[in-house]
């Protein structure tokens, strides 16, 4: 298999040849689960408006729908599909505090700013965006639902979705295109997976920033650190909000 020049050091090729059928199926499976992640992002909120289902339901279904892709990417396709990835999944040593701490800094303050951009101009369009499914759950969630959702959002989200998308998802579109071509096309399906408008630019730059630290560092503990503190981040900016409403 050839790797991209610009892959060097970071993918080599796999340690044995698969059978021509299999990894024909390999590779069907492989676009199946990226279909079907595109579909449930993009339906699943579009069932939830048409058909008035409630916030619980458009909070938890797609969690677990595209938790069950995921997880069939990595228990399925992570050592067949996708090149093997030379990467640290722990600590790297030494471990770039700064730039983690300025990376993500940069994330929260350009994603804020995204986020502003589009309420704004669907302001100006007349577009009413419906409320967001999490922030209306915590509004009255109660302290053990609380800390379910944080649990998925720190800790089991950060590493489903990292290990598929920066892993798998990228190192077999990187065998297919150049290396920034695969870096867009797997943020673009990262943010259309959420299936959230308001935010689909930001988790687009938020895909191609955790992209570029994991190229960086050679770690996927990286992107999984700065993807869990992003998202306690925000959880805790919704219960301040929630707590201490501005009048």
């Amino acid at each position: 298999m050839n790797i991209p020049p610009a892959l060097a050091g970071l993918l080599v090729s796999r340690d044995g040849k698969l059978a021509e059928p299999a990894r024909k199926w390999l590779d069907c499976s492989f676009f199946a689960v990226l279909f079907s992640l595109f579909l449930t992002g993009l339906a699943i909120p579009l069932a939830v408006q048409c058909f008035k289902l409630p916030f619980v339901v458009a909070l938890f279904l797609p969690q677990i729908i595209q938790g069950g892709l995921l997880v069939c990417l990595l228990l399925l396709l992570d050592r067949h599909v996708a090149p093997r990835v030379k990467l640290m999944l722990f600590t790297p040593n030494p471990f770039p505090v700064f730039l983690l701490v300025k990376t993500l800094f940069m994330l929260l303050f350009s994603t804020i700013i995204l986020s502003t951009a589009v309420m704004n101009l669907a302001k100006l369009a007349g577009i009413t965006l419906p409320p967001q499914p999490l922030t209306v759950f915590l509004a009255k969630a109660t302290p053990f639902q609380i800390a379910a959702i944080s649990f998925s959002a720190v800790i089991v989200a950060p590493v489903l979705e990292e290990w598929a998308f920066r892993r798998i998802i990228f190192g077999k579109f990187a065998t297919l295109l150049s290396c920034p071509a695969a870096m867009i096309l797997t943020s673009l399906l990262f943010s259309m997976m959420h299936g959230n408008i308001l935010h689909a630019p930001s988790l687009f730059l938020m895909g191609m920033i955790l992209q570029w630290i994991m190229r960086r560092t050679s770690s996927l503990f990286c992107p999984v650190l700065l993807h869990a503190a992003f998202n306690f981040i925000n959880i805790m900016m919704i219960l301040l909000a929630r707590n201490y409403p501005v009048s």
